[in-house]
């Protein structure tokens, strides 16, 4: 068998499967493994702390240059691993970071050390508690040199702290998914750090406070918009649709949603003078009908969504009720959106 169908054996294999099944086969396998010209993307998520220890240094250290990924979830690995010393010998290759289930110290430890990760160009955050120096915490992720993508999960209830708006320092992040509970105003001070931003994410998005309406943030390439409303007024919709979002191609609204954010005309004027890129738009909503009158006013209004404007356009929708514990409730959404 050629080495080359060997590797080709190996890139169907784990990282670590690979060595557990090959490194002490024969000498000529252990030289394939060691000397592999394949990058290494390694889960530490399911993996025994004594196996753990037993990989460590034989393998992690030796094949430092061909770490490109690594995704951690074990509480005794983030502080046994990730110390400066070892960011530094180890992960010097390393392009893409995984940090699932991680406590707020060991993070705080963590990011104190991140920049020198000179290769990283996405992290993906899920911590388990509250950040007690949030706005150390942001900044500190937005120092990154070359970031592209970043993805910051938090508890359920948490709520995203405000930071000060950019004046001088900015992120190289493209991607932007926040799965928090987080206001309008602090998502606009958010912006402010990422003029390069292609894509934005936002879980649970609240606002019905006025917002400032001087607010002066550059976005010219975010393309793709997915918004989760959580309370949120359809006005300070309007207002961030307006702001950013004028060359959005595909734009995703899901969340609860109240008789104003199903204004057919305010959706049409909103995307013929602020939209005009537009190809997707997809709903995703939920709505709570108090009465029968009320929703007999929501099925009027999901019928205005059935029109030449909309046809045109070859975007559809439907509703469904339901009775959710004794409440009139039911789902507006797309079909095919898509397509």
């Amino acid at each position: 068998m050629s080495n080359e169908v060997i590797y080709e054996i190996f890139e169907f294999l784990d990282f670590f499967h690979r060595y557990d099944a090959f490194l002490n086969l024969n000498q000529r396998f252990k030289n394939l493994l060691i000397h592999s010209p394949l990058s290494i993307q390694i889960n530490l998520s399911l993996m025994s702390k004594l196996t753990f220890q037993n990989y460590y240094k034989f393998i992690l250290v030796s094949d430092k240059y061909r770490i490109k990924s690594l995704r951690l979830s074990n509480p005794f690995v983030f502080d046994s691993i990730l110390s400066s010393i070892n960011i530094q010998l180890i992960f010097i290759q390393l392009e893409t970071l995984i940090l699932n289930n991680i406590d707020s110290k060991s993070l705080e430890n963590l990011l104190n050390h991140l920049t020198l990760l000179s290769s990283l160009v996405s992290l993906s955050i899920i911590c388990i508690d509250n950040i007690d120096h949030p706005n150390d915490f942001y900044l500190q992720i937005f120092r990154l040199p070359i970031l592209k993508y970043c993805k910051l999960s938090f508890s359920k209830n948490y709520k995203l702290k405000s930071i000060p708006m950019a004046t001088n320092q900015y992120s190289s992040i493209e991607h932007l998914i926040i799965e928090c509970i987080i206001q309008i105003n602090i998502l606009y001070c958010f912006l402010s750090y990422v003029p390069q931003l292609r894509r934005l994410s936002c879980q649970s998005l609240v606002g019905y406070d006025d917002v400032p309406t001087d607010i002066k943030i550059s976005l010219n390439n975010v393309t793709h918009v997915s918004l989760d409303l959580y309370h949120m007024s359809f006005d300070n919709l309007e207002f961030l649709i307006r702001q950013f979002c004028h060359k959005i191609q595909v734009l995703y609204i899901s969340g609860y949603v109240s008789q104003e954010h199903l204004d057919t005309q305010r959706w049409k004027q909103l995307i013929l003078n602020h939209l005009p890129y537009l190809r997707i738009f997809d709903i995703q909503s939920v709505y709570l009908a108090i009465s029968i009158n009320n929703q007999q006013t929501y099925e009027y209004l999901f019928n205005q969504f059935n029109s030449q404007f909309w046809f045109e356009r070859q975007w559809y929708f439907d509703y469904r009720r339901a009775l959710i514990r004794g409440n009139r409730t039911g789902i507006f959404y797309s079909i095919n959106p898509y397509r």
